[in-house]
């Protein structure tokens, strides 16, 4: 090899020994799904649910599909979709052919599987062996059959279940602190997730790898499956805290298969994490809402205070993915040891990168 041509690759080698890789930013354009309407659950066929107050009446529910928005019966609590178009309301499933089955003794239904199985909670219940009744999260099923959740003397809630039944929420002691801290159920097991050191706290949806979203000590969490806390409110805090103010709380309440999460901080500004970074919806779609769900497609089902819902659909680059980026300095002596490898004409390629929603 010619000198001006070994210095000049040698040259080449440092500087990508040197050089950060850029990420693409995401860009949503947004489709307006209905006004005077609060969506709040999204599947991967893009149907929303959620509810509105419709000239004065009641709380009434509804479900907009391929552009139509129709309205169902008025109600209380919340409402959910699957992938097969069932929907968990007003106590009961209700199926696209306008079949309904009765789901067992509850307080409230929340998360639907595609099971037909939804997480929820029942109050004053005794075990047989229990010092006192107590309230559990349960796992309720078409068949009317119910499974209480957590431990005895603890007052537990179920928020979400995905499709293997794994049920997540909050549990809390009620002989020691009242405050609900993030748990896991499955089964008889509980596990308690990392908050990171601080009070409180909820694990509101779960996907199909175990990776749970909701907050800890008022900030954005998301949970790996062994309980380990990734902390999005802190990554918000340090990227926007000038804009946030005084309000640095968050809460995330959607994710994908993909570990992607949408929540709000600031009291009113929506975000997306995805790829170990975190994004302002403002920045990535012009539109100031919140981030209530996203699905498998990427698709985020976004809400503003106005009561507009919109659902952002990915139209420009695609969202970056993390790739293993060592300091600058730390990669220097990488870019000397690859000139010493140029003679033998020998490369090695990292083949270890994060997983599911891990940060860098």
């Amino acid at each position: 090899m010619g000198t001006a041509r070994f210095l000049s690759t040698a040259l080449l080698a440092l500087l990508c020994g040197t050089a950060a890789p850029v990420h693409a930013t995401p860009h949503y354009t947004a489709t307006v799904v209905g006004e005077g309407i609060y969506g709040v659950r999204m599947n991967n066929h893009g149907q929303v649910v959620g509810f509105t107050y419709p000239q004065g009446r009641d709380d009434q529910f509804f479900v907009a599909s391929s552009g139509k928005l129709g309205y169902l019966a008025p109600g209380t609590g919340m409402i959910d979709i699957n992938d097969a178009g069932v929907m968990v309301y007003n106590g009961a499933l209700h199926y696209p052919d306008g079949s309904v089955a009765r789901l067992g003794p509850h307080l409230g239904t929340h998360g639907l599987n595609i099971h037909g199985e939804v997480a929820s909670r029942i109050e004053d219940v005794r075990k047989p062996g229990a010092r006192r009744p107590t309230d559990y999260a349960t796992l309720l099923r078409p068949d009317g059959s119910v499974s209480l959740l957590g431990w005895d003397d603890y007052l537990s809630f179920g928020w979400d279940v995905n499709d293997t039944g794994m049920v997540v929420g909050s549990t809390a002691s009620m002989y020691g602190s009242s405050k609900q801290r993030p748990a896991r159920f499955v089964g008889r097991e509980v596990m308690l997730l990392d908050t990171g050191g601080r009070n409180g706290g909820h694990a509101r949806v779960v996907n199909n790898a175990g990776y749970a979203a909701g907050e800890a000590g008022g900030r954005a969490a998301l949970w790996t499956p062994e309980g380990r806390l990734i902390d999005l409110g802190t990554m918000l805090i340090d990227k926007f805290g000038e804009q946030m103010g005084p309000d640095m709380s968050s809460v995330a309440y959607g994710i994908n298969s993909h570990g992607e999460v949408v929540g709000v901080f600031g009291g009113y500004m929506g975000f997306l994490y995805s790829g170990g970074e975190v994004y302002d919806l403002p920045g990535i779609s012009d539109l100031d809402a919140w981030g209530m769900d996203i699905n498998d497609h990427h698709q985020i089902l976004a809400q503003t205070l106005v009561g507009v819902s919109y659902i952002l659909n990915p139209g420009g680059p695609a969202v970056a993915q993390p790739v293993p980026e060592p300091a600058p300095y730390a990669m220097f002596p990488a870019g000397l040891a690859a000139i010493a490898m140029l003679g033998r004409r020998k490369g090695r390629r990292d083949r270890h990168g994060p997983g599911i929603g891990e940060p860098l």
